[in-house]
C-alpha cells in the first residue's frame, strides 16, 4: 500500500458512500483523464476511469464484490513544513477550529464540497476546503478556501496584486495565482480557483457567511 489512493486520484477526492456498501474516492473528468474512482479495500485497491456519467460510474462501483474502506491515516496525516495536515470530515473541522466555518452559499452550478483539511502548526490551527465540480475539473477547477486566525494579511506573495472591496472589508486581489484574500472579524480567508475572474472570486466570497452569521448557525 503506498501513501495515496489508488491511480491518479488525490488525497483531496471526495469520499462517496456508495449503495453496495462501502465508500470510493472520486475525481471529476479534468484534461487528462476521464471520470474516476479509488476503492481501497481489505487486500486490494481498485482503479476504475470511464467516460460514464457520475451516476453511472458510481452504481459501477457499488456493484463490485469489494467493500470500500475509509482512508488509512498514512493517506490523511501528512507534514507540511512545521505543521501536521489532516484530511477530516468538515464536522471534525468545526469541533477542533477556534472559529466558524462556513461554506459560500453562491457557488458555480454543480459545485460542492469536497473535502476538508485541518492544519495544525502547534500554535494555530487552520482549515482548508475544496469545492470541486461534480462532473468536470477542466473550467474553473478546484475552488480552494483557506481559513486561520489573523489579524493582518501575510506578506505579498506577487508584484502584480490590487486592493479590492470584499462586502464592504479591504482585500487584495493577486491575478496570477487567481487569488482572493481578506481578514474578517480575526480570521484571514484566501479564496483561489484557476479559473474564476476577479468577479467570480468576489461572487463567491460575498456569499460565505461572516463569522457572527456562522457561528448563529
Amino acid at each position: 500500500m503506498g501513501d495515496t489512493p489508488f491511480g491518479p486520484v488525490g488525497v483531496q477526492a471526495e469520499e462517496i458512500a456508495l449503495s453496495g456498501g462501502g465508500v470510493a474516492y472520486y475525481e471529476p473528468a479534468s484534461g487528462e483523464h476521464a471520470r474516476r474512482l479509488s476503492i481501497h479495500a481489505a487486500g486490494t485497491d481498485l482503479y476504475l476511469e470511464s467516460n460514464l456519467s457520475r451516476a453511472k460510474l458510481l452504481a459501477a462501483a457499488a456493484s463490485l464484490p469489494v467493500e470500500g474502506l475509509t482512508m488509512p491515516d498514512a493517506w490523511r496525516v501528512r507534514e507540511s513544513g512545521d505543521a501536521v495536515v489532516e484530511r477530516v470530515t468538515l464536522a471534525e473541522a468545526q469541533a477542533a477550529a477556534p472559529f466558524p466555518i462556513a461554506l459560500p452559499s453562491s457557488l458555480p452550478q454543480g459545485f460542492g464540497l469536497a473535502s476538508v483539511e485541518l492544519v495544525d502548526a502547534g500554535d494555530a490551527v487552520a482549515v482548508t476546503l475544496y469545492i470541486r465540480d461534480r462532473d468536470a475539473d477542466a473550467g474553473i477547477g478546484t475552488i480552494r478556501l483557506h481559513l486561520e486566525p489573523a489579524n493582518a494579511l501575510p506578506p505579498a506573495s506577487s508584484a502584480d496584486q490590487s486592493a479590492v472591496d470584499v462586502g464592504g472589508t479591504p482585500g487584495r486581489h493577486t491575478p496570477d495565482r487567481s487569488q482572493l484574500e481578506w481578514i474578517e472579524d480575526g480570521l484571514y480567508r484566501s479564496l483561489d480557483a484557476p479559473g474564476l475572474s476577479l468577479g467570480g472570486l468576489l461572487a463567491v466570497a460575498s456569499s460565505i457567511p461572516s463569522g457572527a452569521e456562522a457561528a448563529a448557525t
